[in-house]
């Protein structure tokens, strides 16, 4: 499993959360159009702590985010992580797609 840091940038704090849920909406409906799954978990946390990640399970895509997080994290994240896959041929509404332009690519790793 390809886990990221937890200690993320967070591009969308300047938002409000009504902002941040529309765009996570709109990310996770990105997500479904490419066919990866997102799924919400309280993720454990010990000597790794791990927030979020993307895998491959039977052959299914699937990006994982810790439920603790808020709205705007979460949009951070779902961001960063999209931008893993080919989006070249799945509609991506303008604000959306100026945001995954904006995300880091690739962090990586673990805390």
């Amino acid at each position: 499993m390809n886990m990221s840091k937890g200690n993320s940038t967070n591009r969308t704090a300047a938002i409000s959360v009504e902002q941040s849920q529309a765009l996570l909406a709109e990310l996770e409906e990105v997500a479904v159009r490419r066919g990866v799954t997102v799924r919400y978990e309280k993720l454990a946390h010990g000597p790794v702590r791990v927030t979020h990640g993307t895998c491959r399970v039977h052959e299914q895509d699937l990006i994982i985010i810790d439920s603790r997080m808020g709205p705007a994290e979460r949009v951070s994240v779902l961001s960063r992580e999209l931008r893993r896959f080919d989006l070249e041929n799945v509609f991506v509404p303008p604000a959306v797609r100026s945001l995954l332009d904006a995300a880091p690519r690739d962090e990586g790793g673990v805390t």
